[in-house]
């Protein structure tokens, strides 16, 4: 039998791990740690399983709750063992056993689960870089030196120059969002793009045709 996950403490959020995963029955592991959430004298020691270094997005076992610690350095020893047909955990100080935790049999669902949450985060990374690459090219472009002589001579009549000052609203708009929103989701961000692209493409590509058709 072999674990699928890694196991360990929680210190400060991070994964301490003591059995490394694929780690076969029996296994065993001991290690002198460091705790702060020492209070009353009472220790609260949070065991985890899980393939990450913060603990948020790994799995929690078990909590054990001890009494009488007089300080905030402890002896852990962790034994992976098979009993009653069953993998588990046995966690012991000073070879008093504290508790048996048993694994997770399946862990395939939870993994599906933190891959689904990984692909989102990538899906919000890229809709949010593409939102800022189009929005950056844009801003570059229509305040390039060479280029606002063409945006004068388009801006012919009052319905462009309204048009204009629409666009420009919308990307420092876009900017202020980009600047100062933690919260905006991937669907807001597509969306964003493809309002902001609806707008900016047209007036620029009205831009290339004159600097094409009559350059300065």
């Amino acid at each position: 039998m072999k674990t699928l996950l890694d196991i360990g403490i929680d210190i400060e959020g991070i994964m301490n791990v003591f059995i490394p995963r694929q780690s076969e029955v029996p296994f065993e592991e001991s290690n002198r740690i460091k705790l702060s959430n020492l209070e009353n004298n009472q220790l609260l020691l949070h065991i985890y399983e899980g393939v990450c270094i913060e603990n948020k997005r790994n799995h929690l076992m078990k909590t054990i709750q001890l009494e009488n610690v007089r300080d905030g350095i402890f002896l852990v020893q962790m034994k992976l063992m098979e009993k009653n047909g069953t993998m588990i955990v046995r966690v012991m100080s000073d070879d008093n056993i504290l508790d048996d935790i048993e694994c997770s049999k399946d862990p395939q669902e939870w993994l599906d689960k933190l891959c689904e949450e990984d692909e989102q985060k990538r899906g919000l990374y890229f809709a949010r870089n593409s939102f800022i690459e189009f929005v950056d090219n844009a801003c570059e472009f229509l305040h390039d030196p060479d280029v606002k002589p063409h945006i004068k001579r388009l801006l012919q009549t009052n319905e462009d120059h309204m048009y204009f000052q629409e666009m420009m609203k919308r990307l420092n708009d876009s900017i202020k969002i980009i600047e100062t929103c933690d919260d905006v989701t991937k669907d807001e961000y597509e969306m964003m793009l493809e309002e902001i692209t609806e707008i900016v493409n047209p007036f620029i590509s009205r831009i290339q045709m004159i600097v094409k058709r009559e350059p300065l």
